[in-house]
């Protein structure tokens, strides 16, 4: 049911037109994931290949000419802008060499099998892959059921943005990325180990990812909290019908139907957007990009929900059926047409169609710009590039698929007709889903930046994985009807 569908058989009137206009050049190259999307909201942009000289803004620490963003400018960076390190790291000429070198920074060093300690901002160096090897920065640490560690760590230049690793505590070892550079790094790779700067004083094992969780309860309150595990929950809202999350922003719409935008829920500095009755659906991005439709049922977009002239119309009366707002490159707005057509912006102006009338039923995009939707049959596909035919999968045939949600990079989460829940961090590889519940398992389904799943269950339970496998229940049963992890 989950296998990679060669392009001839998507045949659901996915292609539209791809020839949409492009906007113009821009002044940072392409951002993958923001910097408030990790490292619990201190990291760094992380940027696709590019010439560019800025990422989300700041500009690059080291690098190479034909291309900025490597894995250890991503690094270089972070520990400059965190003052743990200035500028370029001594004696380093690859990835390799900072493990190799790392007393020449300052550094200190945990061969594999013989790491005993890790925190978020530390360093994962890998050996090999034709000679630079690569350099990954944790972000986050969970303690699994069987005493191990997953490790959540964010890569520049490499095949995925986010991979996730086992940090075995008691073999001291830490296991390789299943994939890349698009390929099994258990044929090219090798881990090094650990390498830790004195300046990172982070608590070993707190979550790092800058994802925030929020549930809408029984009784209407909609709650938020940073970190799941923590009991520093914040009421949003006294009574919720709608709720969006994506990066560092939340949004709703409370009870009387007015909407709210925030990007710090914990001091409840929100921005109302429309008075009493003025939303019916909402959605917002990891860039702040938001879209409302209204209650004629034409949908508003702005990149600024803050400046109240910067709102764009997009649809007349009666002209949205979803939407759905990204975090890929400027921040995407989909939108599903009154006729029931699957259409893409960037800037508002140029769409780009992706389906005919009839095709489309729900539109989800994840905080890197991975967009899915679930087809009129019930069937769901998937992109990380909707601009090219190849890049789209079919994950599962007609009446597959209830519900849909996305995370970072190919992470993607469904539930099937029967209601089972099913997850992977990378949807077009057909062995790496999880079956995560069984039948009539989940009431509603979300997916945060770094892999975080919140589940629903059947009994109205909200729960949390951070890796498909160890769970944190957050409310009892009932005490749970919508959840979205940004």
């Amino acid at each position: 049911m989950r296998l990679r569908v060669p392009v001839a058989i998507v045949v659901l009137g996915i292609m539209g037109a791809l020839g949409a206009t492009a906007p113009a050049q821009a002044v940072n190259a392409p951002l993958q994931l923001s910097g408030a999307s990790w490292l619990g909201g201190s990291g760094v942009g992380v940027c696709g290949s590019s010439t560019i000289t800025a990422c989300e803004n700041m500009g690059h620490v080291g690098g190479m000419s034909s291309n900025w963003w490597q894995c250890v400018e991503l690094a270089q960076r972070l520990y400059d802008t965190m003052g743990w390190h200035a500028g370029i790291f001594s004696s380093v000429g690859v990835a390799a060499d900072i493990y190799t070198n790392a007393s020449a920074s300052g550094f200190t060093r945990q061969a594999d099998g013989a790491v005993t300690s890790v925190i978020p901002g530390d360093m994962l160096v890998f050996s090999g892959g034709g000679g630079p090897g690569h350099v990954g920065i944790v972000s986050m640490i969970t303690t699994n059921g069987n005493g191990t560690k997953t490790l959540s760590v964010v890569n520049q230049n490499a095949y995925e943005v986010i991979s996730t690793v086992t940090w075995d505590t008691v073999a001291k070892t830490v296991s390789k990325y299943g994939y890349m550079d698009g390929h099994s790094t258990d044929t090219t790779f090798t881990v090094m180990g650990i390498v830790h700067t004195p300046g990172n004083t982070n608590t070993s094992g707190t979550p790092q990812t800058g994802s925030s969780i929020m549930f809408t309860n029984g009784g209407g309150e909609t709650w938020a909290n940073a970190n799941p595990t923590a009991n520093a929950w914040t009421k949003l809202s006294n009574s919720t019908n709608t709720i969006s999350a994506s990066g560092s922003y939340i949004a709703w719409i409370d009870g009387c139907g007015a909407a709210w935008a925030t990007s710090n829920f914990a001091t409840i500095a929100a921005t109302q957007i429309t008075d009493c009755s003025g939303a019916t659906m909402i959605a917002i991005g990891s860039k702040g990009n938001l879209v409302f439709v209204d209650g004629c049922g034409s949908a508003h977009a702005t990149n600024t929900y803050t400046v109240p002239l910067s709102w764009v119309i997009l649809t007349g009366c009666g002209g949205t059926q979803a939407i759905a707002a990204g975090g890929g490159g400027t921040g995407e707005v989909a939108l599903i047409n009154s006729c029931g057509a699957l259409s893409v912006t960037v800037n508002y102006q140029n769409w780009t169609p992706l389906t005919g009338c009839g095709t489309a039923q729900k539109v989800v995009i994840g905080p890197t710009g991975t967009l899915a939707f679930m087809h009129t049959c019930g069937a769901t596909l998937a992109t990380d590039n909707y601009t090219s035919a190849a890049a789209w999968v079919q994950i599962n045939a007609c009446g597959g698929t209830t519900m849909l949600a996305v995370g970072a990079n190919k992470s993607l989460v469904f539930a099937d007709g029967c209601g089972s829940v099913h997850g992977t961090m990378t949807y077009d590889v057909a062995s790496s889903w999880v079956i995560l519940t069984g039948c009539s398992g989940a009431q509603d389904i979300a997916m945060g930046t770094g892999g975080e799943t919140g589940v629903i269950n059947g009994c109205g339970a909200l729960n949390v994985t951070a890796n498909f496998q160890s769970w944190t229940q957050i409310t009892p049963c009932s005490g749970a009807l919508r959840v979205d992890v940004s």
